[in-house]
This record gives C-alpha cells, structure tokens and sequence, in this order.
C-alpha cells in the first residue's frame, strides 16, 4: 500500500508541474536581428524577438513553457506599432512577458531620431525670418531623415512634432502671445449667421507687417476663433495679398 501511495504522489506532482522549461530571448540596442537572440548575441528590436517566440511554438507543436524576452536599457525606435495578438498570448502557467533588464531604463519610441541640424542658408528662408534671429535658426532635410508625411496642423493627433531633451518643441507661430486683431472683413457675398453679419468667402484685413514676409509660402495656417468665441479652429490660407 505505501508503494501505491507513493506512485499516485509522483503522478499528481507532474501534472501540478510545467512540462517545459522556460525560454529566454534577449534585446538590446547594440543586437541584430540575425542574431540567435541570447545574452551574448541579443536581437535589435522586439518585433523580432516576436517572431521567435512564434517560430518556437510552430516548432513545439504550440506547447511551450515560461517566454521572457529581457530588454536591455537604450531608446528603441519602433518602425512601426508593436501588435500582439493572441498568437502571442500565454498562459497562467506559462506567461510571456517582455521585461526590462533588473534597474534599467528601457524607453519605446515611435519616432525618428532627428539629426545633421545646421545654420540656414537658404536665401529665400532667410528672407522669411526677422534679421535679428536668423543666426539662432538652424534647419535639417526630414526626407533624409525618411520623413515624407508631416501630417496636418489642423488634424488633432495626426500632426508631427518635435522633441528636444524630452520636451515637446512649441511650432513657429506669430505673435508668440496672445492673438491678432482682426481690423476689417472683406468679400462679396454677404451673410448672416445667428445675426452676426460676415461674408462667405472669409477675407479679412489686419494691421501688422510681419506676414508680407510669407507672401510665397504655401502652406499657412491660422488659429483663432472664427465664429464662436469659445469654439477654435486651424484654417488654411488660400491666399496674402
């Protein structure tokens, strides 16, 4: 009887046990992804060390102890959105996990790192910015940088922007405080809304002479509050006369 007693043990602790072992994948900022994704030849991105997890799994029939993939510290550039589906998914028993090394910073961005910034010489920019600055205003070629779509001011979420020592770059705009007046409304087709009188075309004049120097800009917008004065919005310039 304790020989019986002492196989049923030893079932009931397998089946209480995992059956595999736990795997480990490494990345760091200094890896590549040709590596095997150890701790002396870590991958280069997370997308890769996805797809080991994947290609292990195919090849274990889908059964497949603890995963952890350790992240090594740095600033990894995400190319694009890092998706887990449920492919990816693990269990209570065996959960995957994607985990900074022990006391490193580990930062995901999903950006691109900006760089070759240098003096403006182009005469037609130079024209644009007041004289007393121009030395201060440096310029980089962000198609260089791979960056062909800047997005739209206009479109909240869907507009670039600029960080510098982890601080968001405020846009050039003008006046740098508070907003301009508005000195006259102009256009040939008279309305009026809620007995607010305008025009359709939504011309106007200002007093101010900084914007003469944009006259051949294509692209400028404003930002103010056009009907409502507590509703805002970005419009496009079609023309500066």
């Amino acid at each position: 009887m304790k020989i019986k007693h002492l196989c049923i043990g030893i079932v009931v602790l397998a089946f209480c046990c995992p059956l595999f072992g736990a795997t480990e994948f490494f990345v760091a900022t200094t890896g590549r992804d040709t590596n095997p994704g150890t701790s002396a030849q870590p991958f280069a991105t997370l997308e890769r060390a996805q797809n080991a997890i994947r290609e292990v799994r195919r090849q274990e029939g889908g059964a497949v102890g603890e995963v952890t993939v350790w992240i090594e510290a740095g600033t990894y550039y995400l190319q694009d959105a890092l998706t887990l589906t449920r492919e990816d998914s693990g269990t209570e028993v065996a959960p995957v996990v994607f985990r900074a090394m022990a006391g490193q910073a580990v930062r995901l961005v999903g950006g691109k790192k900006v760089t070759g910034f240098g003096p403006v010489t182009d005469p037609e920019m130079l024209a644009r910015l007041p004289e007393s600055v121009r030395k201060d205003v440096v310029c980089t070629d962000l198609k260089g940088a791979g960056l062909m779509d800047y997005g739209e001011v206009a479109a909240q979420g869907k507009r670039l922007e600029l960080f510098f020592q982890d601080k968001a770059m405020q846009l050039a705009r003008w006046p740098n405080e508070g907003f301009v007046r508005v000195v006259d409304v102009k256009g040939e087709t008279p309305m009026t809304t809620h007995g607010i009188a305008g025009t359709r075309e939504g011309k106007f004049t200002y007093a101010e002479d900084r914007p003469n120097a944009w006259a051949a800009e294509q692209d400028i917008w404003l930002h103010g509050y056009w009907f409502w004065d507590w509703s805002d919005s970005f419009e496009r310039v079609a023309a500066l006369d």
